[in-house]
């Protein structure tokens, strides 16, 4: 029984995941159908019932289809800047249970610890929970990232037009 996809069962379901999910996901990243339930019927004790839409998957697992397992090795395609740890810091790192982010509410320490996210952010999200694939990973931290721009765009705009509406009262206070 392949042992990479026993880890990644068992991964998917302490994790909450079914093992319908599961094989769904699995087929969908091109292992093949028996081997999905073979390691299904292990790791969920009953025997995987196939998608009505589901076809045969190749005999070959895809070479691009990398999965994560807690705490386990990152892949080179993960490692770079993370914009939504950088941006978001302790919110990110709740969604990603990345816990080391809230040392962002530690005196000191909070005045560059945004930028250790940002650096490390991706490593520490990849190793803190299970991922099915590189680019299931890539695609969440891309939301994140995403958030973090419309968050710090928001938070721009709403600065000055506070900004604005000070200068607007104190130079009517300063004609009276």
């Amino acid at each position: 029984m392949n042992q990479e996809l026993l880890s990644y069962a068992q991964a998917a379901k302490q994790g909450g995941a079914d093992a319908a999910t599961t094989r769904s996901n699995l087929l969908g990243a091109g292992w093949p159908a028996a081997e999905v339930d073979t390691a299904l019927a292990s790791v969920f004790g009953q025997p995987a019932t196939p998608a009505a839409d589901s076809t045969a998957a190749p005999a070959t697992q895809p070479a691009e289809v990398i999965q994560s397992t807690v705490g386990g090795e990152l892949p080179p395609e993960i490692r770079g800047w993370n914009w939504g740890a950088f941006l978001l810091t302790f919110i990110w790192g709740l969604g990603n249970r990345v816990w080391i982010s809230l040392l962002v509410f530690v005196p000191v320490l909070n005045i560059f610890w945004f930028i250790v996210l940002g650096l490390k952010g991706n490593e520490w999200a990849w190793k803190a929970k299970p991922w099915p694939s590189v680019a299931d990973f890539k695609a969440a931290q891309k939301k994140w990232a995403i958030a973090g721009l419309v968050v710090f765009g928001l938070s721009i705009l709403a600065g000055a037009a506070v900004g604005f509406m000070m200068m607007r009262t104190l130079s009517g206070l300063a004609t009276q």
